[in-house]
C-alpha cells in the first residue's frame, strides 16, 4: 500500500513538472511576440527610406503599449523630419498588430486613413514594407 502511493506521488510530481514546463515554453512564445505586438512596442529610428519622403532620417517613431504611435525626431533630425512631426502633431495616430501584418491609422480632423504594411524585426531593426514594396528600416533607440 505504501508504495501504490508512493508510486501515486512521482507521477503525479511528474504530470506537475510535464505540465509547468508547458506553460513556461507557451509563456516564452507569447514573451517573444508571437501574434501580438510586445516587439515592436518602444521607440524605432529611421535610418533608411529609401525613395520615400513621407519617413526621412531622423524621425523617430514610438510604438505605445495602448497602440498609440507617436512621432519625435532625434537631436541630429534633418529639417524634413521636423516639418512631418509638425504635420503630425495635427493627427492622432494608432497601431494594430496582426502576425507580420500592422495597420496604421492616422485620424485627422475626424478623417480615418489605415494602411496595412508587412513588417519584419531583425535584432533591432525593424523594417516596413508598404503594398506597393516601398520600405522603411528603422533601428530600435536607446
Amino acid at each position: 500500500m505504501y508504495s501504490e502511493k508512493r508510486g501515486i506521488q512521482e507521477s503525479t510530481k511528474k504530470i506537475t513538472a510535464i505540465v509547468l514546463v508547458a506553460v513556461f515554453v507557451v509563456s516564452l512564445v507569447f514573451a517573444a511576440g508571437c501574434g501580438g505586438d510586445k516587439g515592436i512596442v518602444g521607440k524605432w529610428t529611421v535610418v533608411d527610406a529609401g525613395e520615400s519622403d513621407e519617413f526621412p532620417p531622423g524621425l523617430i517613431m514610438n510604438f505605445q503599449k495602448n497602440g498609440e504611435l507617436k512621432f519625435e525626431v532625434s537631436d541630429d533630425a534633418s529639417e524634413d523630419a521636423q516639418l512631418v512631426i509638425a504635420f503630425m502633431s495635427l493627427a492622432k495616430m494608432s497601431y494594430k498588430v496582426k502576425g507580420d501584418t500592422i495597420e496604421l491609422t492616422m485620424d485627422m480632423m475626424g478623417e480615418k486613413e489605415t494602411m496595412a504594411s508587412k513588417f519584419k524585426i531583425d535584432g533591432d531593426t525593424l523594417t516596413i514594407t508598404d503594398e506597393e514594396g516601398g520600405s522603411v528600416a528603422l533601428k530600435r533607440a536607446k
